[in-house]
């Protein structure tokens, strides 16, 4: 189970809906060993980054999910950007 197969075929919204159903049932580690295969396969995705900031946050990894939130916002994911302002806010 730690090793999820990611399908060759080019599906992204199924693949980001599984991962969504990993950080809905709280298994926040799946999700991002899942969302890490997937990065691999559509790796400028800002929206599969937001996906994986929130399983960060959900195990408490704050700096781990900036850096990810940082990474969406660059690949043009306003609601990352939104996100970072929140939880990092300028000085």
């Amino acid at each position: 189970e730690m090793e999820p197969t990611v399908s060759s075929a080019i599906n992204p919204a199924l693949e980001l809906s599984r991962a969504y159903r990993y950080i809905h049932n709280g298994r926040w580690r799946m999700a991002i060993i899942y969302m890490d295969h997937l990065e691999t396969k559509y790796p400028h995705w800002g929206g599969l980054q937001l996906a994986k900031a929130t399983a960060f946050m959900g195990m408490h990894e704050t700096e781990k999910a900036l850096s990810t939130l940082r990474s969406a916002c660059y690949l043009g994911t306003q609601e990352a950007c939104l996100k970072i302002n929140l939880l990092d806010p300028p000085d």
